[in-house]
């Protein structure tokens, strides 16, 4: 048998290698340590206390779902006030799901949502100021919600990383994708996305234009049909003739052609009717959506005239509400002034060319940023200086916002939106000049940087200086951050140190720009599975010192500086001799008038029988 030499622990001045494998090599106080409460109850007063027991002076409230906000009662907010003025201790809040541009879980928008988002999460905002009467409480918000992807990430595509792309339907929400994909066509191969997206714009405004084309020229052949048969020698002949002139056969044939007449115009009529459905939607889409004012304006006025002929229709429609008929010379008038005027506006709808399809990222910027900067807006009005900070969360790579880039975006977008509604307010009490409100924007709307989030940009091919660079990007807009690992491929929230997030780098941009915040420990998933407070393993892995000085050692130093005996009793000091000679009078032999019988080792408990 080969026996190994006893190895010494590890002391505080000389850490050993399984100390440096858990270490991240940074070094953060554990004042700015805090941890999450667990998001899927409402007993939230309980969840903070729990983490206010195991010492940490910042704790991050909230829950996931919208339901299970909603079911924390308002008193709670209250008590946990006065818990964090107990102990010293601050309180910040994580939102629930709530996504701001409107779209719905099965990834369907519209304005109703939008503007329930905006009405919630204005709520959670002041509900959040109850938690700390001295203001800007922070308050993560996802910047998205839904679970629709907007693209798949793949470092090799040359279209921005991106492999397939989701877009929207802007005026109806629905969803759509496209894929980077071989098509071969004479001539040439498209893999381009870009060139899909503008083949989906082209085919539903050439369908609609198209459609407006075939009634409107229907309309014009039937009136065409009309002007043939009054030229017809025999027909002029039948009608030039009075009723007294006419034999009983001729009157019988004026009738038939006289019937067919108005058959034509009723047909012509309805046709035009037809395609005023589609020019009404071509106009009004590129009114909402054309980007060149230009086609715009000279649109308008191609459409002066068919402004007109559509009150003339309307005016025909109330009358035979009323029961009167218009009479064959009135439909003609109409339906010819209706051709003409339906003619000239398609030619302009036909120079325009609105996206109506766009990847959901630049929608949802636009949607998403109207809701945080009025949901800003709306904090600071009742709250002033001293409202909450809203700081959106970087999600999943394949989500939008979830890059450096779109997430910085997103924030100047929503503080432009802020701007603009402190500046133009009404009310002179919350009315800003345009400067105070860009710095009153930069302080209350900003980030909250996820380092397990952005490292799983891995499983598409990046690099960890690449991710290490999403950083420094986004270091200037920070407000709090959360703190997780991972490997890169899921999001499996375990304790700084036990996956590949480069934690150190990534901290260190965030201190070369100024960040000195709270970051918050994610590892839910490491209290799933082992079933043990991650908190421990936090402090040791960011070499947090143990004094509030600063001083050595550190938490993760110190846990061998004196044997095993931090590691637990071990063999060097057993249970049992503490259990017996640790405890009163009771914990003494029964031969020396304690409780504890004679039967074992007094030291190590071993039987002596």
């Amino acid at each position: 048998m080969v026996y190994k030499p006893y190895v010494p622990s590890y002391a505080s001045l000389t850490p050993s290698t399984s100390y440096a494998e858990v270490s991240t090599g940074y070094t953060l106080s554990a004042s700015r340590i805090g941890a999450p409460t667990k998001p899927d109850t409402a007993n939230q007063i309980a969840e903070v206390t729990a983490r206010l027991n195991e010492g940490m002076t910042t704790v991050e409230m909230g829950v996931l779902g919208p339901e299970v906000f909603e079911t924390i009662p308002k008193q709670q907010f209250k008590e946990m006030n006065q818990l964090a003025r107990l102990t010293g201790s601050e309180i910040t809040v994580h939102a629930p799901l709530v996504d701001p541009a409107g779209f719905s879980q099965e990834g369907h928008w519209s304005e109703a949502n939008r503007e329930e988002a905006e009405r919630r999460l204005t709520d959670i905002m002041l509900r959040s100021h109850q938690l700390n009467e001295k203001g800007n409480v922070p308050v993560t918000i996802h910047s998205t919600a839904t679970q629709i992807p907007a693209w798949t990430m793949q470092k090799t595509s040359p279209e921005g990383g991106k492999s397939m792309m989701v877009i929207i339907n802007k005026d109806t929400g629905e969803a759509a994708a496209v894929r980077r994909e071989e098509k071969h066509f004479p001539g040439e191969k498209s893999w381009s996305m870009q060139r899909q997206l503008e083949d989906k714009n082209k085919e539903v405004w050439e369908n609609m234009s198209h459609q407006a084309d075939y009634y409107q020229e229907r309309a014009a052949a039937l009136m065409g049909g009309i002007k043939e048969l009054e030229a017809r020698r025999d027909v002029i002949e039948i009608f030039s003739k009075s009723g007294e002139e006419l034999t009983p056969e001729e009157q019988q044939r004026k009738e038939i052609l006289q019937n067919r007449r108005k058959s034509y115009l009723e047909q012509a009529n309805r046709y035009l009717e037809y395609a005023d459905r589609f020019v009404r939607e071509g106009y009004n889409l590129v009114h909402k959506y054309e980007a060149d004012p230009k086609k715009k304006k000279i649109l308008e006025a191609e459409s002066e005239d068919y402004g007109k002929y559509v009150q003339l229709r309307n005016e025909l429609a109330e009358r035979r509400k009323g029961g009167v008929d218009p009479t064959d010379r009135e439909l003609r008038e109409i339906n010819e002034k209706g051709i003409k005027s339906s003619e000239k506006v398609l030619d302009g709808l036909r120079r325009c060319d609105p996206k109506i399809y766009v990847p959901i990222e630049e929608f949802s910027i636009d949607k998403s940023a109207e809701t945080i900067g009025n949901v800003a807006f709306n904090a600071f009005s009742k709250y002033k200086e001293k409202a909450p900070i809203i700081a959106l969360e970087n999600v999943f790579p394949e989500m939008p916002f979830s890059t450096a880039d779109q997430l910085r975006n997103l924030v100047e977008a929503s503080r432009d939106e802020f701007v603009e509604r402190a500046v133009n307010s009404p009310d002179p009490k919350i009315k800003l000049k345009r400067e105070d409100a860009e710095k009153m924007a930069d302080k209350l709307i900003g980030v909250t940087w996820d380092v397990g989030h952005i490292n799983l940009l891995r499983k598409a091919g990046y690099a960890e200086q690449e991710i290490v660079e999403q950083t420094k990007k986004i270091a200037p807009y920070v407000k709090k951050m959360h703190i997780t690992d991972n490997f890169g491929y899921a999001d499996t929230h375990l304790a700084p140190g036990m996956g590949n997030v480069p934690i150190k780098k990534i901290m260190e941009e965030m201190e070369k720009a100024g960040y000195s915040g709270k970051s918050i420990m994610e590892a839910g998933g490491f209290v799933q599975h082992f079933k043990t407070s991650p908190h421990p393993y936090a402090l040791e892995a960011l070499g947090a010192p143990i004094y509030s000085e600063s001083s050595s050692p550190a938490f993760g130093a110190a846990r061998g500086a004196a044997g095993s005996y931090f590691s637990g009793y071990g063999p060097f000091l057993p249970e049992q001799n503490f259990s017996m000679y640790g405890t009163g009078f009771s914990g003494l032999p029964s031969e020396l008038g304690g409780q504890i019988p004679g039967r074992q080792s007094r030291l190590s408990g071993t039987p002596v029988d």
